[in-house]
């Protein structure tokens, strides 16, 4: 459970429910951390979560690994996470995806630059061969993997048990796709507000399909509201779904 939007939506009156939908595991068998190892020597050093960050920093002392690099992060959580690591000098975009990431100056005029790249399996799929194409030289470390997992029964009974309405906050399309395969009947999820921390995300939310729902019947159909959040931050994804709830 995210320890921060579980207070967010407590200091809004709220109960957060935990759908856990993705497990993470590690990877940093002797390649990848070779790979690591090389990622972090580059003059320009991209961490895409912070899971990245604090997997990155369970081997290596990334405070002095970065030192004196520029060192970007993908949005506010992510510096966050990096500044508690000790690395103050890092900036992240006002945008917070791939996009606004792709379009901060450090990252427009790249030909010949040397970009250290630390993520997960599968993650940022636009952003290695966007820098690529801009003639960067990209090194990159899949130091972990996101798996899914089954979100059980005794999980949704408690969801289903909770008393108003029912808010989804959709960070990860991953976890989402994943929520869809296991969310019950009962659980009413046509019912659900959705609140989207990206555009791609509140595309793919205004887009539901029967099919990615196996325990619903064939003819069911979803026109979830769907709403935008300022930004992927506990406060901005609490005060858009207060926003909604009170329309």
């Amino acid at each position: 459970m995210s320890a921060p939007l579980s207070n967010a939506v407590a200091q809004a009156g709220g109960q957060l429910m935990p759908l856990d939908a993705l497990d993470i595991e590690t990877r940093l068998g002797d390649d990848t951390l070779t790979r690591l190892l090389y990622a972090l020597r580059k003059p320009l050093v991209l961490f895409t979560s912070p899971t990245a960050v604090n997997v990155a920093a369970e081997v290596l002392d990334l405070a002095g690994a970065l030192n004196r690099k520029t060192v970007i992060a993908t949005g506010a959580g992510t510096q966050k996470t990096l500044v508690n690591r000790g690395v103050r000098q890092t900036r992240a975009p006002d945008r917070m995806d791939s996009e606004g990431l792709l379009a901060m100056p450090e990252l427009t005029e790249v030909d010949g630059q040397e970009i250290g790249l630390v993520t997960g399996v599968g993650g940022r799929g636009v952003l290695q061969p966007t820098l690529e194409a801009r003639g960067a030289v990209v090194t990159r470390a899949d130091i972990y993997a996101r798996v899914p997992r089954e979100i059980t029964a005794s999980e949704w009974r408690a969801v289903c048990a909770a008393v108003g309405p029912r808010v989804l906050a959709l960070t990860s399309a991953e976890a989402f796709e994943n929520v869809l395969r296991w969310v019950p009947q009962d659980a009413r999820f046509e019912d659900w507000l959705i609140v989207a921390a990206s555009e791609r995300l509140a595309k793919m939310a205004s887009n539901i399909e029967a099919s990615q729902l196996p325990r619903y019947p064939e003819t069911a159909a979803f026109s979830n509201r769907v709403v935008l959040a300022h930004s992927p931050m506990p406060e901005d994804l609490v005060a858009a779904a207060l926003t909604a709830l009170r329309a």
